[in-house]
């Protein structure tokens, strides 16, 4: 582990981004970077959902690729999966849909730009 950060009462590991609570893993967020900042996977345990978690480890990663200069962060959601409204409310725009990336549900390529 590199380096830990405290997020309220949520450890963020800056190695993949595991959030670790006092009781164990309650939520993490994988973020690949080749071209651009890819946010592959993030899920938060249901029992800690809509308790700020993901908002969380969203304001982390955003902050995190911000000072590294980064332009921009992209990731998939699954058309149908209400964490949409996370991500708009994070400032993530859909750019593009991509039929049967879910299969069989669409994805929604979506883009934050960042300052």
């Amino acid at each position: 582990m590199r380096e830990m950060m405290m997020v309220s009462d949520i450890f963020v590991v800056r190695v993949d981004h595991l959030v670790v609570g006092i009781e164990g893993i309650v939520g993490f967020a994988i973020v690949r970077n080749v071209e651009h900042p890819y946010i592959w996977n993030i899920a938060v345990d249901p029992t800690y959902q809509s308790r700020g978690v993901g908002g969380n480890l969203l304001r982390e990663i955003i902050k995190n690729y911000t000072l590294n200069k980064e332009s921009q962060i992209l990731l998939h959601v699954d058309a149908t999966n209400p964490a949409q409204k996370l991500y708009f409310d994070y400032g993530f725009r859909v750019v593009a849909v991509e039929e049967d990336y879910f299969k069989p549900n669409d994805g929604l390529l979506m883009r934050r730009v960042l300052p």
